[in-house]
């Protein structure tokens, strides 16, 4: 029965032969045990033991057992650890679990069972499998800290082999696997051989992966080596390194082919884009026949891609991929024609209503329009056309040639404002927040010898306290609740005269870090530094020694652990000890623990911490490694050991090292790219744009006749603008893709000839299928800006774009000249239809204005004959109460009924006024253009009224 939290239970019943002792019946974990969840009918995984007795039903089957070793965490170094002192329940289990599958089914088995880490906190397993299981096969995951929710690989157990690198699978009467570590490391081998042959064939591994590929075999050669000598401590070091190293070339290369595999899917989009222009500009057809050829360019050219492109061969199924993908893109109109149809009947139902008042252009038409319009400007000069979209190809096709970038896992260095206190390195993961196992220091011994001193340290931090001396909770090793409340630390320690004090954490050094820091420089006279072997023994500040009234012998209890001080340190003088980056060597202050790599590390006062024997923390509170200093002389060694942690570990591993020319650096691991050859690709850019420019400014001057003729048809500046950008969009697409597909033709040719060699990375990516096309698109738009900008120029000449209002208001009074006529049979159909537009506003929810009344009269003046609308209407913002009378007069004139809007300020906030009008004059503008825009029909429902 295992505790989980809050008194949730694991039941886990088993049945033992009597006779020789083995298992017979375990906990199913199968589709009709706890694997089936509710359809089980029991639950035994996650019990709430809430009443005495209680009964628990748990299912179990007739099984045979597997023992497996070395579950662990390569890819962190990490180990599971169950704490030794009663004390403690803390268990160090690393991010990791297994899964078991049924060989041939490669599904889980219908009944099996398992002992994991996490039940026992100990580096085995056992599996429980049933007789019908034949074979099985075991996939070790973990995840990583930069992709926590993302489970992947990092050990195999399939029985593979050089020639069946899939395996066959392990025999469920087996037993035990012996060496569990090796066989995990060599069928993951297996595996990324098998899976980087094509890689390598197309020169597609990175230069991190191909370092982690030769390095962990390297290693993992070794590591045999010191097995076949019975050397297990370092034939092990060598299989953790080489196992990490292999992990992580089994990242690289899952990502670099799903980025193949992307790269296939980001084609197919662009080619029936391509389809679609292409199929204008060479072959136009419509109806059944366009819907035809465009299926069979589409069909064309993605056989042509998939038999260049190494991402269509390596999908398993890119068959069901492109069927998925058109079958999106063929539904993505649908909605569209659903929402465009809905719209158009509330335009409809709006015009009943309120008439026809609204300006309606349709953005997908007039794009529509332009792309067609564009398209057959390019037909019309063909050969201009077809020499052009050779020159971006060329373009392109040498971007994809002869140029590499490549995305690749590298170490970052920075230097660090510090001196340095000793020659070597400090490691930690995350400011000390997330720990170390044993297998790094036992790594670094083994790396160094005798030329390194190394020196784990731990952090210990107490429990939360209950009512005086009651605790709740265990020690938290690493980071904990340091119990803080108002600034008054409430962890007890005890003098041997019942006095108290409150303590922190507890800092576990060895007796080597003196060697390092030279921390006994802060000691008193009478005091002296840890011994090898010592435990029980600790060393207390002035702070504390002066609270317990204790001195040197004497001894103090630490959550009932009665330990001998062996010395007293001068708090002051420890602030002064630092660590290779400058900072303190107390632990972290949980209460300020930094929320991301940007933070700074705060340390605990000293005043609050003891220093105890490593041993004392690690072994008995479960203590775990915060940080391990290193102080060495051998700067190659160092280089290389640190090259290698950095390379292998996380990105959350910074190493501190000094340098030979006295600097301190920090180093991290991260991204990094490298392209190479692309000076040979600028120079013809700029020639390529510049050619599309002139072509572009050529067909500017010889359409000038052309352009008047869409501005005189009432195109706007931005419509011609689209035509022209719409022709570049052309020349952008089709060219993208002839110069991909030319470039990786010749990729491959080169491949065939051996010209490329093996060290060389190609641009077969979806990274750089992003980069060919975004770059062919923004070459010939930057070509085009002028041209397009000259192009609307021709359409309006003017500099000013807007209607703007000429006339100022005079004391209350603002004139404004309307620049409108009508004939004197439109004049009363103009007033009525503003009448009615006025409508609209009779709510304040229409927004700018509202119409509280509204009237239509007609006057003789002395000069001619006037007919006006005259409106009362509050200006928007309505608390502001300004209030006007609008006169919108239509005077008759020689050449027709000219209109002016005449409006008196009444009462509210004339800069309201002032500031509101043009918005209002504007609207009312806008209905006098719409007028002309009106059928004749619409127009005789006003006039003839």
């Amino acid at each position: 029965m295992t505790d989980l939290l809050g008194g949730f239970y694991k039941i886990n019943g088993y049945v033992i032969n009597q006779t020789n002792g083995l298992i017979t019946h375990a906990p199913d974990l199968g589709i009709y045990g706890a694997g089936g969840g509710i359809y089980a009918g029991y639950n035994f995984l996650n019990v709430k033991v809430d009443r005495d007795p209680m009964f628990v039903k748990t299912i179990v089957f007739i099984c045979r057992s597997v023992t497996l070793f070395d579950i662990v965490n390569p890819l962190l170094m990490r180990q599971s650890r169950r704490a030794l002192h009663f004390y403690s329940t803390d268990a160090e289990i690393p991010p990791c679990s297994l899964i078991v599958n049924d060989f041939i089914s490669h599904s889980a088995p219908t009944y099996y069972g398992m002992v994991t880490p996490y039940d026992t906190g100990e580096n085995m397993a056992i599996l429980f499998l049933s007789f019908e299981t034949e074979s099985f096969e075991v996939i070790l995951t973990t995840t990583t800290p930069e992709k926590p929710t993302q489970p992947f690989p990092m050990g195999l157990l399939v029985n593979a082999s050089e020639m069946n690198p899939s395996g066959s699978g392990y025999s469920s009467n087996i037993g035990v696997i012996r060496f569990t570590g090796f066989h995990f490391l060599k069928d993951l081998i297996y595996l990324n051989n098998e899976r980087a042959k094509t890689l390598v064939e197309y020169r597609m591994l990175s230069p991190s992966a191909r370092n982690y590929y030769s390095l962990a075999r390297t290693y993992f050669e070794k590591a045999l080596q010191e097995l076949k000598e019975m050397r297990y401590s370092k034939a092990y070091d060598y299989l953790l390194l080489a196992w990490n190293f292999e992990a992580n070339t089994y990242l690289e290369i899952r990502s670099l082919l799903q980025d193949l595999i992307n790269a296939s899917i980001i084609l197919l989009p662009t080619i029936i884009l391509f389809a679609i222009i292409f199929e204008r500009l060479v072959l136009p057809k419509s109806g059944l026949k366009r819907f035809l050829e465009i299926i069979s360019i589409i069909i064309f050219f993605t056989l042509t891609v998939s038999a260049l492109h190494p991402g269509f061969i390596l999908a398993s199924n890119i068959t069901g991929g492109m069927l998925g993908l058109t079958a999106l893109v063929i539904s993505i109109p649908i909605p569209l024609i659903i929402f465009s149809n809905i719209i158009k009947y509330a335009k409809e139902i709006r015009s009943k209503f309120l008439g026809e008042h609204f300006a309606e252009i349709s953005r997908s038409e007039a794009f529509s329009l332009a792309l067609s319009t564009g398209i057959s400007n390019l037909k019309r000069r063909f050969l201009r056309t077809v020499l052009n979209l050779i020159t971006i190809s060329i373009i392109i096709f040498s971007l994809v040639s002869f140029t590499s970038l490549s995305l690749f896992t590298g170490i970052k260095g920075y230097q660090v404002i510090s001196q340095p206190p000793y020659q070597g390195m400090m490691m930690r993961q995350y400011f000390g927040m997330i720990p170390f196992s044993t297998q790094i220091i036992s790594f670094l011994s083994t790396h160094f010898g005798d030329e390194a001193i190394i020196s784990p340290r731990s952090w210990v931090y107490p429990p939360l306290p209950g009512e005086e001396t009651l605790y709740s909770g265990s020690w938290t090793a690493g980071l904990g609740s340091i119990g803080l409340q108002s600034g008054v630390h409430n962890s007890f320690i005890y003098g041997p005269n019942n006095t108290r004090t409150f303590i922190g954490a507890l800092i576990g050094l060895t007796p080597k870090e003196n060697d390092i820091t030279r921390i006994s420089l802060a000691l008193t006279l009478e005091s002296r530094w840890f011994l090898e072997g010592e435990i029980y023994s600790c060393i207390i500040n002035d702070r504390i020694q002066r609270d317990l009234n204790v001195k040197i012998g004497d001894k103090i209890k630490v959550m009932g652990v009665e330990l001998k001080i062996i010395g007293v340190a001068d708090t002051n003088l420890l602030k002064a000890i630092c660590d290779i980056n400058g900072e303190s060597i107390a632990p972290l202050n949980p209460q300020k623990a930094p929320v991301s790599p940007t933070q700074s590390f705060i340390p605990l006062s000293w005043d609050y911490v003891i220093i105890v024997p490593f041993t004392l923390t690690y072994n008995v509170f479960n203590g775990r490694i915060n940080s391990v200093a290193i102080k060495t002389d051998n700067f190659t060694k160092l280089n290389d050991a640190l090259n290698k942690l950095i390379m292998g570990v996380s990105q959350n591993l910074e190493v501190f090292a000094s340098t030979e020319d006295g600097k301190v650096m920090v180093y991290r691991r991260g991204l990094e790219f490298t392209f190479q050859g692309v000076a040979t690709v600028i120079f013809p850019a700029i020639i390529g744009g510049l050619t599309i420019f002139t072509t572009l400014l050529g067909a500017l001057m010889e359409r000038k006749r052309e352009i008047m003729v869409y501005s005189s048809v009432g195109l706007s500046p931005l419509h011609v603008v689209g035509m022209f950008l719409a022709e570049s969009l052309t020349y952008a697409i089709l060219g993208s893709i002839f110069g991909y597909l030319f470039g990786i033709l010749g990729i491959r040719l080169l491949l065939i000839a051996g010209f490329i060699s093996e060290g060389a990375t190609v641009n077969f990516s979806s990274f750089f299928v992003f980069i060919s096309i975004a770059f062919s698109v923004l070459m010939v738009l930057l070509s085009s800006l002028y041209p397009s900008r000259k192009a609307s120029l021709l359409v309006t000449p003017s500099l000013k774009r807007k209607w703007e209002i000429d006339s100022k208001p005079v004391e209350d009074d603002w004139s404004i000249p309307l620049p409108f006529r009508c004939a004197e049979n439109e004049v009363d159909g103009v007033l009525k239809f503003l009448f009615e537009f006025l409508e609209v506003y009779t709510n304040r929810d229409a927004g700018t204005f509202l119409v509280r009344s509204k009237e239509i009269l007609e006057k003789k003046t002395p000069e001619s004959l006037c007919k006006e609308l005259i409106a009362e209407v509050s200006l928007a913002p309505w608390d502001s109460g300004t209030a006007q009378k609008v006169f919108i007069r239509a005077i008759k004139e020689k050449r027709g009924w000219a209109f002016h809007i005449h409006l008196k300020y009444i009462v509210g906030d004339k800069n309201v006024w002032i500031k509101r009008n043009p918005k209002v004059i504007d609207i009312l503008r806008k209905q006098l253009l719409l007028w002309r825009g009106l059928k004749e029909e619409e127009k005789r429902r006003y006039v003839g009224e």
